[in-house]
């Protein structure tokens, strides 16, 4: 194993340091050549097997470990989440919960691993990693990242309703949603936000001070609706959508002493049958005053 940090060679045998000396890079674009020197002379005799070349300089260590055939290697990964306490900043505030990754290569040396089964949540969260062998023995139980995990979509709900007034025609919407942190640029919605429906977080201790985590909104749109989809997202890019279809609310209207639910009408509409009943009315007024003056004037002869 031969390892380079730029000033230091250092050449181990069996994963031990056998040489170790200060070097001078021969060339400055950072050509590595292998098996001669620089290509023209001092060529290996023999061949080159299983080679590696890693991205950094690796440690006494994992060197030794890498050249131990009979190592008991990882034998479990852990990974641990605790939400972030930001108002009283004292470590290991809350309880952590471990669940368990995945291993690629258990019980090799090394191997990588993977973690997909993350808890319904939301909130920020520090991560932390655990790892263990056969032997019993445990290492890590560090804080490797810390952000903002959510799953959770947010909750919408949306009620509509068709009206008229004497401007016309006209959908009224009534719109409640709630996260963790709304994102409300990017949610689609009848009437736009200008803000004065959010409720937002007041607490200067928070990384996420003045973001929105709930929206009441009542608004309307001109004209009949007969159907709109309405979409609110959040900050981690959960989306909910929901379909919604207006309700008509009926007007009590009696005839003939019948009382009868019917939809309400336009506004135009609504003028012309005005004008029109009370046109029948008159003409129903003059006509029955003719008859009774025809049959007072029949009575007299």
């Amino acid at each position: 194993m031969l390892t380079y940090d730029g000033t230091t060679v250092r050449l181990y045998l069996n994963g031990v340091l056998d040489l170790e000396r200060e070097v001078a890079a021969e060339f400055s674009e950072g050509r590595l050549m292998f098996g001669s020197n620089r290509g023209a002379t001092a060529f290996f005799s023999g061949s080159i097997d299983e080679m590696s070349v890693y991205d950094s300089v690796l440690s006494d260590y994992e060197v030794y470990a890498l050249a131990q055939t009979d190592g008991i290697g990882v034998g479990g990964v852990r990974v641990g989440l605790a939400s972030v306490d930001f108002v009283t900043t004292t470590r290991n505030a809350n309880p952590i919960t471990w669940q368990h990754a995945t291993l690629d290569s258990p019980f090799d040396l090394f191997s990588t691993w993977t973690f997909n089964d993350a808890p319904q949540t939301e909130g920020y969260y520090d991560i932390r990693l655990e790892t263990n062998d056969a032997a019993g023995n445990v290492s890590g139980n560090r804080i490797v990242w810390r952000g903002l995990i959510d799953t959770i979509a947010p909750t919408l709900t949306v009620t509509a309703t068709q009206a008229s007034d004497p401007q016309g025609n006209f959908t009224t919407y009534v719109v409640n949603a709630g996260d963790f942190l709304l994102d409300i640029g990017n949610s689609d919605l009848p009437c736009g936000d200008d803000g004065s429906g959010q409720s937002v977080y007041d607490d200067g201790a928070l990384p996420y001070d003045g973001k929105p985590f709930a929206l009441a909104m009542t608004c309307r749109v001109t004209g009949w609706d007969t159907m709109r989809d309405m979409t609110v997202c959040d900050a981690a890019g959960n989306c909910t959508t929901v379909t919604v279809s207006p309700n008509t609310i009926p007007t009590a209207v009696s005839v003939g002493g019948i009382s009868a639910d019917l939809p309400v009408l336009p506004v135009a509409l609504m003028t012309w049958l005005a004008f029109a009943l009370l046109t029948l009315a008159l003409w129903w007024v003059t006509m029955t005053q003719r008859i009774r003056d025809w049959r007072n004037g029949q009575a007299s002869r």
